[in-house]
Order: C-alpha cells, then sequence, then structure tokens
C-alpha cells in the first residue's frame, strides 16, 4: 500500500520562500529540499543578507531562524513586512522555549518549528501558509468584486424602472426602512425619504396586517427570495397591483423590488374573462368541437367530444385522433383538403348505420388561420333529430298533398264504384233460379231455370259475379276511408285513461279471428305492462282505440306469417302492451314535455330497415298482394301526428319483432293550448 505521507511530500509545489539561516549546511539543504518540491527559493545567511534579497526577490513566505548571530530574527520580521506586506514568517529554532514562540506569535510570526527539522512537518507547515495566502487573496478579489458590484449595483438601483425599498433587520427584530430608488418615489406618488429610519409596520402601515413583513424578515434573515403580486380590489374590480420580489442583499439587509402591474392585471382578468366565456360556450355546445394540430394530433375537446369519443380530453390529447379514435378515421381526407386549400370544408347529413336505426351527422371543419397558429378544428353534430323532424314535416306536407288529392279521386270514383256494385247485386238477384219470381221470369221467356243454373255454374258466372262484389266492397272501404280522414271530424275531444282504452281494445280484439290471414288473438300471449297513476291523456277515445287496435292487428298479422312460423317450430306469439310516463330526450322534437307512452311490441319477424322509413306513406304496405290496402298504418299516423299532436314511430329490436310506440300529450298540458273538435 503506498505512502500517502510520502506522496504528499514529494508532490510538486509553487510559491516564493525565503529561507534565512546561519547554518549554511541547513541552508543548502532546505534549498535544494524546497526547489524539488518546484518552490522558488532564495537565501540569506544573516540580517542584513535578508533585508538585500528581500528587495528584490517578492517572497511570500520567509523561514527564520530566530537567533542570527548576534541579531534576532524575531526583530526581522516587522522589517520583512514592512517590504513585503502580507508576507508570512514562520520562525525555526533549536532553543524554543513556551515563552520564545509566544513572543515571536506576538511580534507576527505566523509559525515556528523546532529543530531539527522534520521535514514532513515542514512541508506542512509551508503548505498552511501557501493555503492562508490563496484564501486572503481569494477574499480580496472577492472584496474587490463586492466593491464593484456595489457601485453597480447602486447604478442599477438609481436608473432602474422598477421600484425598491431597502430594509435593515436590527438585532432586536425590527425592520427598519433604509432608503428607496427613484423609481419608487415615482411609482408610489411619494418622497419615501421621510420613511428612512421607521419600521415597516410605521412606514407602511396597511402592511402590517399582511404576509409582507413577516416575509421580509425570513428573507433578510436567512436569505431566502420571496416574490408576490399584491392586488387590490374596489367593487370587484382591480383598484391596483403590484408584483414584488424580496431578496438579501447582505446579511440583515434586504431589497423589496416592486412593479406597478395594475394595467397587465386588468388585462389578464379580461383576458380570462373571455377565456372562461368561450370555455363556457363550448363546453355547453351540443356540437363536438376537437381542435387538431396540422400532424392531426389532438389539441383540446370540449364535453360534446368526450362523449362522442367516449374518451377524456386528457385520454387523447396529444394522440393522432384516427389513431385514437379509429370512428373518425372517415374525416381525415376532410381534413387534409381544410389544411391544403384553408377554407371550410363541410358534409351534410351524413348517415351512418347503428342497432337503433340510421343516423345522421353534420360536419364542419375549420382551419385556424389567426396569430399563426396552424391546424383546424373538427365540428361534428347530430343531425339525427333534425333530419327526423325533417322527414316529419315532409312527411305532413305529403300526407296533406295526398289526403286532398285522395279526397277529389275518391269522390270521383265513388259514383261509378256505386253503379258497378249494384248492377253485379242486380245481375245475382236476376241469376238467382232459386227465387220463385225469378224462374217464373225465365219460363215466360222461354229459359229453363235449371239449364241455366247449370250454365252458370259451368261457367263461373257466379263467383265471377261475387269477385266483382268482394273487390267493388275493397274499393268502397278504401274510398270510406280516405273520406272519412279528408274531411273534418266532428268527434269530440275529452280526457281518457290510456289504460282503459287498451283494456277496450283488447277485449274488442280477443274475438278478432281471421281465417284468411291465420291469426287468432286466442293462440297469443298478451302481456299488459300497464303503469299506474298515469294522468290521462286529452283525446278522442274512439280515434285512439282504432288506432290501438290497428296496431295490435298488424301485429297478430305479422306473427302469423306461416312462412316465418315454419322456421321456428317451438315458437310462441307473444304481444306486449307497456303504458309509461316519460319525457324522450331522444324526441326529434325540441324541448319535449311530459307524454303518455304506449308501446305495442311482438315477437314476430320485424320489419326489414329498408322498409321503415315508409311504413307510415299511403299506400306503401309490407304485407303480400291483396292482404293489405297500405292505409292503417297512414290513418294511425294522422290521428295520432295531425288530429292530437302526437307522435308514432316504429323501434326495431335486436332479439327480434318490432316495437310501435305512440306518445300522446297529457291533458294538464294540451289544456292550455287551442282546442279544436273540428281537426284535420
Amino acid at each position: 500500500m503506498p505512502d500517502e505521507n510520502h506522496d504528499a511530500i514529494n508532490e510538486r509545489r509553487e510559491g516564493r520562500i525565503l529561507v534565512v539561516d546561519d547554518e549554511k549546511d541547513l541552508v543548502l539543504v532546505l534549498v535544494d529540499t524546497l526547489k524539488a518540491r518546484g518552490y522558488h527559493v532564495e537565501a540569506a545567511y544573516s540580517v542584513k543578507g535578508a533585508q538585500e534579497k528581500i528587495e528584490s526577490f517578492d517572497a511570500q513566505v520567509a523561514l527564520l531562524d530566530i537567533r542570527l548571530e548576534r541579531d534576532s530574527g524575531v526583530d526581522l520580521i516587522a522589517e520583512l513586512e514592512l517590504v513585503r506586506p502580507g508576507i508570512l514568517c514562520v520562525m525555526m529554532t533549536a532553543y524554543a522555549t513556551v515563552d520564545t514562540a509566544i513572543n515571536a506569535l506576538h511580534r507576527g510570526a505566523y509559525d515556528y518549528l523546532r529543530k531539527p527539522l522534520d521535514m514532513r512537518y515542514l512541508l506542512a507547515t509551508l503548505e498552511r501558509c501557501f493555503e492562508k495566502l490563496r484564501l486572503e487573496s481569494t477574499k480580496a478579489a472577492a472584496e474587490e468584486a463586492l466593491l464593484e458590484s456595489e457601485a453597480k449595483f447602486r447604478n442599477i438601483v438609481e436608473s432602474i424602472p422598477m421600484g425598491m425599498h431597502m430594509y435593515q433587520l436590527e438585532p432586536d427584530g425590527k425592520l427598519v426602512f433604509t432608503g428607496a430608488n427613484p423609481a419608487a418615489d415615482e411609482i408610489l406618488g411619494v418622497n419615501n425619504d421621510q420613511f428612512v429610519g421607521q419600521t415597516i409596520e410605521e412606514a407602511f402601515p396597511a402592511l402590517t396586517e399582511t404576509q409582507v413583513p413577516g416575509s421580509y424578515r425570513q428573507t433578510a434573515s436567512e436569505g431566502n427570495p420571496w416574490q408576490t403580486e399584491q392586488i387590490n380590489y374596489q367593487e370587484n374590480q382591480i383598484a391596483g397591483a403590484f408584483q414584488v420580489h424580496a431578496f438579501q442583499t447582505l446579511p440583515g439587509r434586504m431589497v423589496a423590488a416592486f412593479l406597478d402591474i395594475t394595467e397587465r392585471k386588468r388585462d389578464e382578468a379580461e383576458i380570462m374573462r373571455l377565456q372562461h366565456l368561450l370555455q363556457n360556450i363550448t363546453d355547453s355546445m351540443p356540437s363536438a368541437l376537437i381542435t387538431l394540430d396540422p400532424a392531426g394530433r389532438v389539441l383540446a375537446c370540449n364535453p360534446a367530444a368526450e362523449t362522442l369519443t367516449g374518451q377524456t380530453e386528457e385520454q387523447i390529447q396529444g394522440q393522432p385522433l384516427w389513431r385514437a379514435c379509429p370512428e373518425l378515421e372517415r374525416y381525415h381526407e376532410l381534413f387534409e383538403q381544410v389544411l391544403r386549400e384553408r377554407q371550410v370544408a363541410h358534409r351534410h347529413k351524413e348517415q351512418l348505420e347503428s342497432e337503433a336505426g340510421p343516423l345522421y351527422r353534420d360536419v364542419s371543419v375549420f382551419p385556424l388561420a389567426a396569430n399563426d397558429i396552424e391546424g383546424a378544428v373538427l365540428r361534428i353534430d347530430d343531425a339525427t333529430q333534425r333530419v327526423q323532424l325533417e322527414e316529419m314535416m315532409l312527411q305532413s306536407a305529403r300526407m296533406a298533398s295526398v289526403g286532398m288529392l285522395a279526397a277529389g279521386v275518391a269522390h270521383e270514383i265513388n259514383n261509378p264504384l256505386g253503379a258497378m256494385m249494384q248492377s253485379a247485386q242486380m245481375l245475382q238477384i236476376a241469376f238467382d233460379t232459386q227465387q220463385p219470381h225469378t224462374r217464373e221470369r225465365l219460363q215466360a221467356c222461354g229459359v229453363d231455370p235449371d239449364g241455366l243454373a247449370r250454365y252458370l255454374q259451368e261457367r263461373e258466372l257466379v263467383e265471377y259475379l261475387d269477385g266483382i262484389r268482394d273487390t267493388g266492397s275493397r274499393a268502397a272501404k278504401i274510398v270510406s276511408d280516405l273520406l272519412s280522414f279528408s274531411r273534418k271530424s266532428s268527434s269530440k275531444i275529452a280526457p281518457h285513461d290510456l289504460n282503459a282504452l287498451v283494456e277496450r281494445t283488447l277485449d274488442l280484439a280477443a274475438t278478432d279471428y281471421n281465417l284468411k290471414k291465420k291469426y287468432d288473438f286466442r293462440n297469443m300471449e298478451v302481456v299488459r305492462e300497464l303503469a299506474l297513476d298515469l294522468p290521462n291523456v286529452l283525446c278522442d277515445g274512439q280515434q285512439i282505440q282504432q288506432v290501438i287496435l290497428n296496431l295490435v292487428r298488424n301485429a297478430a298479422q305479422a306473427m302469423a306469417n306461416g312462412e316465418w312460423r315454419m322456421a321456428n317450430e317451438e315458437y310462441r306469439p307473444r304481444l306486449t302492451l307497456r303504458t309509461s310516463l316519460t319525457q324522450d330526450t331522444q324526441s326529434p322534437i325540441p324541448n319535449p314535455k311530459s307524454q303518455i307512452r304506449l308501446e305495442v311490441e311482438d315477437n314476430g319477424p320485424g320489419i326489414p330497415k329498408a322498409k321503415q322509413a315508409r311504413l307510415f306513406d299511403p299506400f306503401f304496405t309490407t304485407k303480400e298482394v291483396g292482404e293489405g290496402t297500405g292505409l292503417g298504418l297512414w290513418l294511425c299516423w294522422s290521428i295520432v301526428v295531425e288530429r292530437h299532436k302526437g307522435r308514432i314511430w316504429v323501434e326495431p329490436i335486436v332479439e327480434g319483432g318490432s316495437r310501435f310506440v305512440v306518445e300522446l300529450p297529457i291533458a294538464s298540458e294540451l289544456a292550455s293550448q287551442p282546442q279544436s273538435t273540428n281537426a284535420p
């Protein structure tokens, strides 16, 4: 293991040393040893020789023998210091006593060594000497730099536009005001010289109950910088504001620098108010808003966008939108187009498919062009309600036009239709050979009644006449329905219990049996889910029963479909009628009020999506040719929408089947509206 002390001894040093001793052999040894260590060494053998050497040699350390022949080395200390201020003198003696050492130290010696000299101790002593000199040099440089810094600081304080208050912390804890710069006088509008010598509480009483005095004291004593913003309000408006920075200049001294930031704070408050207003607007908008940078990364989004994407702003912020929300990839091309052309781009009524049916969106992309901000804002609006409302309005207008046309057509064909049916009836009577009167007339004309009967039977002429009358009856029923819904109704509008109307309709339908259409209510499971304590609806009870019966019969016919039932051997038809009080937030009608809701649900084959949009169109039917007129649901729509200001629509059922929904306003809400007993 290497000798650390040996290494320290052999380490090269720098410095200037004067060796003064009358023992020449010792001097030569010391000179050689110290030079070998890198020191610059000069030697003298007497006081006079030392005096001469010190004039030309700028020694930093002097090794002095206490006895130099008849002279004293101790007396030489003062002379050396006079020529070379700051020199360190180390005394060497073989006759050292405590008094001798104390006397040397009192006369200015830095240290003393006893002969014979221990070289290790000598070198360590020299190292301490030069370390002390280095420290003193550093200290002197620091003091000079401090003086220069103070001068610069004084110039800065005098010229800086920032106000400055100077304080000194007294031993008793008082923080005394010592001065201010010209800017402080200008900012505060006072001559701060009047406060010199006062404590901070005396000079500025308004600060007494604040954290300022305590924070200033801590800065002055501990050196911890402190900053704050003081804002004064009058009637919720900023009356004045200052930004304060407190810092220590010397232990126990500190400066409080302050700026008048009143206008800036007022501007910031206004900006914050506008930002909050804008944030409230975007947060309350039903539109989904997503701000993107040019790379398509999400910068911000509003709550509607979080609902649309199913992710929070924090989850998608900074991510490419197309990766975070793949379902929005369809708008990537539109986004790139806007970045290229720097113009707004739109997609209106974009149709999407969902389990609940078609959805519609309005999509707009706006380029960001203000303040050199690049990117775009993606705005997505759910247009489903608006499209449905538009379709309802178009359908209503179409229904009105069709009704007027149907009324005209019905009147025009009613007379020839009546003549046709009457003629067919007369022919049936004329060809009825079983009637005595007919047989007498035939025999009088020379016609064999039995032969005519055989001829009619062989040619199936009677069946033809039956067919004419059946077809005529169907046509007459269509004409009657058309006329019924095209002329004014004199039915009475009154409050009704919807549950009671449902029960009466089910009692009526319980005996309904149609052999041709193969349905029998007695073979169906009828489920009643009727809410209790429902308010009344203001309606024509007979017409609403007609709607319920029509929907029930349609459901029964759908569940009786032979082809579909053959593929479901264990199938049991089930009809469900459900009532409730609801406020449908998905209603296409803006701001819907409370409604009485009726649902007629079956577990049949359901209705294809392609046909659902036209269900309530006149003359449109999902039944086989000859089984439906296409007017039943149209009449239901007319009764519910036109006459009762309600709604009717169909909802698909995922498990299979269909659900027709009728919503009618409650009586208390309709009572405040003008009621007409002659609704169209």
